[in-house]
């Protein structure tokens, strides 16, 4: 029986390890490699969930790459494939807008799909969606945005 145990705990101490391999891989590819951006918890490296967020950056980079691709398909004459596009970068905008944007800060933060909640750290990611929303934002959000700077 101890046996059996002990093998559970082994079972159990390799998947925690993979589970934070793979989490510290995904880490360094983001971009922004082992920043506390991934941690919505804790301070250390273990800490790392970046399979658990909802990233403002690139959510803002998908955004514009679909507007670019509406632009694209207008001036190739496609309206059809044009018009297509244009929704979706006007849904991840809508999306980002609800989901992302904090009133209270006047900033946008990545989202925790676990717990629902932004993760308020201060990021340099948390303004492209200044450069990438396809249309015009609300009049505040670009004075907001040089506050938040501040």
């Amino acid at each position: 029986m101890e046996e059996t145990a002990r093998e559970k705990l082994d079972r159990q101490h390799e998947e925690e390890k993979e589970d934070l391999w793979r989490e510290l891989r995904s880490a360094a590819e983001s971009g922004w490699d082992f920043s506390s951006r991934w941690f919505m918890q804790g301070s250390t490296l273990a800490d790392t969930r970046i399979s658990d967020i909802v990233p403002v950056d690139l959510n803002s980079f998908l955004c514009k790459a679909a507007a670019v691709i509406g632009e694209l398909h207008k001036k190739g004459e496609n309206q059809v494939e044009a018009t297509k596009w244009e929704r979706k970068a006007w849904q991840l905008h809508q999306a980002m807008e609800e989901l992302l944007w904090n009133e209270e800060a006047g900033c946008w933060f990545d989202l925790s799909l676990s717990t629902g909640g932004q993760n308020v750290r201060y990021a340099a990611s948390n303004l492209t969606p200044l450069w990438a929303m396809p249309k015009k934002l609300p009049n505040d959000r670009a004075s907001r945005g040089l506050a938040y700077l501040r």
